[in-house]
């Protein structure tokens, strides 16, 4: 069981049809078994899955039953953990009083038993209360401190992670060199650590923001490519919501080039 759902976490940066499916065989096994933490710990992995598949009314529905059984557990940590992968549906969907109310619940646990890994999750999720809601100091100093967390535990999928809502920050506030930044930082790192979809989306719509068609064409495709090679709905989506804004871009850059002698018509045809 424990194996299967150790797999299934490996699973989720290249194949994440297998990835569900480790994990709905560990949650099997500990339903036999009658053991209330370790079905928990499956309902609330393969939650998380589902989150990446899109599947959202099924993460939340197993991230509430993992919570409800990890309350009779009496284990904060199990609850914890259980409230984890809430967390990332909430995040997904934009509750941000959800996603708010779990955070704060969360993060003095995390503090409290010197969980860094953990911590620096909930920071970073956190972070897109205050983004969404135009509190741009709050959010920089929570994505500081998760960033900060980060370099004790060298975590390089969280530090992309991080690095991709450095740039979700940074564009929402309209300080495009810095979020370029970010984003390329964060894109770089896809090529060791995956979800190269994820960054891809956010530095392809910062690229077109600045009309930059050509580089966001070539950032999205290969994010595109990368979500579809490893089945990730999440990133497949994201990619493609991008992508019909360079068809705006592309026609602004002709039309800059183009001095039309009379209407509907280019000089250089």
């Amino acid at each position: 069981m424990e194996t299967l759902n150790e797999l299934g976490i490996l699973q989720l940066r290249s194949n994440l049809g297998a990835a569900a499916a480790s994990q709905d065989a560990a949650l099997e096994i500990a339903r036999e078994l009658g053991d209330a933490a370790a079905e928990t710990n499956a309902l609330d992995r393969l939650a998380v899955t589902c989150s990446h598949l899109l599947e959202f009314d099924r993460a939340l529905e197993l991230g509430e039953r993992a919570l409800a059984l990890a309350r009779g557990t009496g284990d904060p940590l199990v609850a914890g953990r259980a409230m984890d992968s809430i967390k990332l549906a909430a995040w997904q969907i934009g509750d941000l009083s959800r996603l708010e109310a779990l955070t704060s619940e969360l993060e003095p646990l995390w503090r409290e038993r010197g969980d860094l890994w953990y911590m620096q999750w909930t920071l970073l999720e956190g972070g897109f209360v205050p983004i969404a809601r135009a509190r741009w100091d709050e959010a920089a100093e929570r994505l500081a401190d998760a960033a900060a967390i980060n370099r004790r535990i060298q975590d390089r999928v969280a530090e992309m992670l991080i690095l991709d809502a450095l740039c979700w920050l940074h564009r929402s506030h309209g300080e495009y060199e810095e979020a370029l930044t970010a984003g390329g930082q964060a894109v770089a790192l896809c090529a060791d650590v995956g979800w190269e979809g994820c960054a891809a989306a956010t530095l392809g719509s910062t690229l077109l923001d600045l009309g930059a068609a050509a580089p966001a064409a070539e950032v999205l495709a290969r994010g595109l490519a990368a979500g579809e090679r490893i089945g990730a709905s999440n990133e497949i989506v994201r990619c493609l919501a991008s992508s019909p804004g360079l068809t705006c871009c592309s026609a602004i850059v002709i039309r800059r080039r183009c001095s039309p002698p009379g209407p509907g018509k280019c000089s250089n045809g």
